[in-house]
């Protein structure tokens, strides 16, 4: 599937709800340029997990609100995840502990996926046998 963004326009109306969903005052525009980026990376991201492109038959995009708090979920994950990879220790009552963080997407991002679910289509892949390999 080729890669299916947001146009600069789609970004600037999802700005405002994606922001009033993460708790962030309409009028503060600080974080405004991140959360751009993270509007596409989390469209991108839901369109390859979904296989859903979320447009209509004219092209014009119609985002679940499931998806949108699935984008903000991430957001959120990453905010919370800056600075916390790598070693981590934790010691209490004379004990120690190590870990090496670095889960995968899929646990890391599982709850965003729970929301996503049902707006997943299946992917059909064609098959080829060795003899489609050979005649070539």
């Amino acid at each position: 599937m080729e890669l299916i963004t947001l146009t600069p326009e789609e970004v600037n109306l999802l700005l405002p709800d994606i922001k009033q969903r993460l708790g962030v005052r309409e009028d503060d525009t600080t974080r405004d340029a991140a959360l751009e980026v993270d509007i596409v990376d989390g469209y991108e991201y839901a369109v390859e997990w979904c296989n859903n492109t979320f447009r209509d038959e004219l092209g014009v995009l119609r985002l679940p609100g499931p998806i949108k708090k699935g984008i903000v979920k991430m957001i959120q994950i990453d905010t919370a995840a800056i600075g916390r990879e790598g070693v981590q220790s934790q010691s209490m009552a004379g004990m120690s502990q190590t870990f090496v963080t670095g889960a995968s997407a899929s646990s890391t991002y599982a709850d965003v996926f729970g929301l996503w679910r049902k707006y997943k289509r299946m992917k059909f892949t064609p098959v080829t046998s060795a003899y489609d390999s050979y005649k070539r």
